[in-house]
This record gives structure tokens, sequence and C-alpha cells, in this order.
């Protein structure tokens, strides 16, 4: 184990005549994140929480086994029914029948479905080999929990994944969380934008393919025929493999500050107190496309770059008007217009750094605030 709880010191103390400790860990490691697991951290808002979770399983499982943890047996149940609309999935918790239990765990372990949502009776004592993915969907009460919870991956050598989605209001919680297992970098990413979603589907959908039965493919034999009969090859196969993948119109853009679908987060940035205010963003947008596309302006945060001597900030603006200022910013530019002066960028990657280092206290940034336009 990872740990030796405190009671079971004291049990051993007391019923156990000069007892042998054999530790395969050392003091240094023990209640410690493995090596093999690679910690990742997603803010999300309360409302997105499931749909980014679909995200993160498509492109961080890779077509592996996961584990999403939640907090309660009524929201594994609703988070799997939720999931299986898109990913083949099945709950595990307490509620269920011991029999139903092992038939459930029998078919996660033989690869019949990908995505096992569960509470925390599965973080320990389960023989669940060669889990790749594992999603803290709820953080865990504790910090011993959220270590066995992520040690269901990483094992025997291997390397696994750890994600946990944290809201604003938990930012400080999972903080403390990090120090008490001794994470020193947590990677903060943002959630997977389309290109993304729709890359990893692809690739998912291939591997699917090696899985279908023999006899179940002479059923779809006829309609094949018929399909190729009637439409270009290339465009039926792919159209084919794009209803697999679950994917039958491309994912909007979702906004990076507040994760709303149907936004884009833009950065902008130009020498230091050029850009010092949300009003000075929205006036750019207005410059640029009118009042209209300036009303449209949702959340702003803004950005200080110190070493670049720069500042700016991160705006939110529907897909339709980020693609529109794009255009116009780079017309200017080609003209050696006034735009000259700032920077553009579309869905920064990161708004902030990738690989947050030092104290603990300082692994999570501050929840982005809502910061209302000027007029």
């Amino acid at each position: 184990s990872a740990t030796m709880p405190t009671w079971v010191k004291r049990l051993t103390k007391k019923f156990l005549k000069d007892p042998v400790l054999v530790d395969l860990v050392g003091d240094s490691a023990a209640g410690k994140l493995a090596d093999t697991i690679k910690a990742l951290a997603v803010q999300v808002t309360p409302e997105s929480r499931r749909s980014v979770l679909v995200d993160l399983l498509t492109v961080y499982g890779a077509g592996g086994k996961g584990i999403v943890f939640t907090q309660t047996k009524r929201e594994a149940d609703e988070v799997a029914a939720a999931l299986a609309l898109t990913l083949p999935c099945e709950a595990l918790h307490g509620d269920i029948a011991q029999k139903a239990r092992e038939a459930v765990l029998k078919h996660f372990r033989d690869g019949r479905f990908a995505a096992l949502v569960a509470t925390d009776v599965a973080a320990r004592g389960l023989d669940i080999p060669d889990v790749d993915l594992v999603v803290h969907y709820d953080l865990p009460n504790d910090a011993e929990t959220f270590l066995h919870r992520s040690g269901r991956t990483g094992r025997a050598g291997r390397s696994g994944t750890a994600i946990a989605m944290f809201t604003g209001r938990e930012a400080g919680a999972f903080r403390r969380m990090l120090r008490d297992v001794k994470i020193d970098t947590v990677e903060l990413v943002p959630p997977p934008g389309p290109k993304e979603v729709m890359a990893a589907s692809a690739r998912q959908v291939l591997r699917r393919l090696d899985g279908v039965d023999a006899d179940v493919r002479t059923f779809f034999e006829p309609a094949a025929d018929a399909v190729l009969a009637s439409a270009d090859p290339r465009h039926a196969l792919s159209s084919a493999l794009a209803a697999m993948s679950g994917l039958l119109e491309v994912p909007k853009e979702r906004s990076l500050l507040s994760q709303e679908v149907g936004s884009a987060t833009c950065r902008v940035m130009s020498r230091a107190g050029r850009i010092a205010a949300p009003g000075h963003v929205v006036t750019i947008v207005r410059n640029l496309l009118g009042r209209e596309a300036a009303d449209g302006v949702g959340r702003i945060r803004m950005l200080s770059d110190a070493a670049a001597g720069e500042d700016g900030a991160a705006f939110d603006v529907p897909c339709d008007v980020a693609d529109a200022l794009f255009a116009a910013a780079e017309a200017l530019s080609q003209m050696n217009r006034v735009i000259g002066w700032a920077t553009f960028a579309y869905r920064p990657d990161p708004l902030r750094d990738d690989h947050v280092q030092g104290p603990p206290s300082a692994a999570l940034p501050a929840a982005p605030q809502a910061r209302p336009p000027t007029p």
C-alpha cells in the first residue's frame, strides 16, 4: 500500500510481539504520488463539468482504460448515463449487487468498455490492471483518498495520468491536497479544443474496428454494399467512422475562461500600460469591428508579462466574432496600419504557465474572476 493508516500502526503495536515492518517505499516516498503518474489539473465550472469530462476521456484516455471517480453513488449513476451517450461505460458503487459488480469488473478488465465511473469503493483493494487514466471528477475529502484514487494508474512499471477537475471555489482545497501528497509540480491544462477531440476520436475509431467479430460483420455487409454503390467510397467510409465516434458535427469551441460553449477566448498584448483596463479591450474590438461586435465581449481577464514588458488581456467573444476579429487584425497588420502595436492570439495556450513550479501554495492560480467590460 502507498500509505499505512495510523489505526493499523496502533493495532500492530497493541497485539503483535516484536513486529517487523518491511518498507519497500521509504519515508521520503510514503504518502507520495508515484513517479510513474503524470499529474494534470483542469479548472471547470459546475455547468461544464460533464461535457469537459467527455473531452478529457477522449483526448487523454486515448482508447485505453480510464476510471472516473465521483463522491456519491447517485452522481456515479448520472455521470455514467451521460457518458454512455458517447462512450461505452459502466458505473460501480456500493448499491450495485455483488454479482453485478463482479460482472462489471470482469468486462472492464476484458476491455468490453473503456470508462468505469466509480465511487471510492474502487480506489482500494480491487484488482484492476492496466488503467491508463484516472479522472477525479469530484475532488475527494482527504489527501489519502486522492492518493489511492490516483494510484489505480501508473502501476507495475506502467505510466499513467491522473487528472483533477476543480472549480474556482475548490482551488484552495486542491492546493492543500497537492501539498499533502507532496506534488510540487502540476500541469495546468485547458479543456481540450474541437480539433484535439476530433483527432483523438479518429484514432480511437481505428482501434475499435479491430475488435469487431467476423460474425457481426456479416450482418452489415449488405448495408455496406448498398452504401458503396450509391456514394463515394471515401466519403462513405469517413462518414461511417465519424458516426462510430459519436461525432455527427464539429464540436463547438469552448471558452478557456468560463468553459461556455460557443465562445472563443482570444488574447491581445501590447507594450506595458497600453492595455491596462477591460475598457481598452472593448475599445479595440469596437475600432476593428464596430459597436455590435464590442457588445459581444464577455469575460475579460487582465494579463501581464513582466519578462516581455507587455500588458494585455484574455477575453471571450462569440466564435464568429473571433474569426472576424482576427481577419480584421491580419488585414490591418498587412497594411501597416495602427493595429501593428498589438499582437493577437486565438485560443491562447496557456493563459498562464503550463508548468507551475515552486511551493505547493503557488501550485494553482487564483480563480479567474469576471471583469465587466467598461462601456
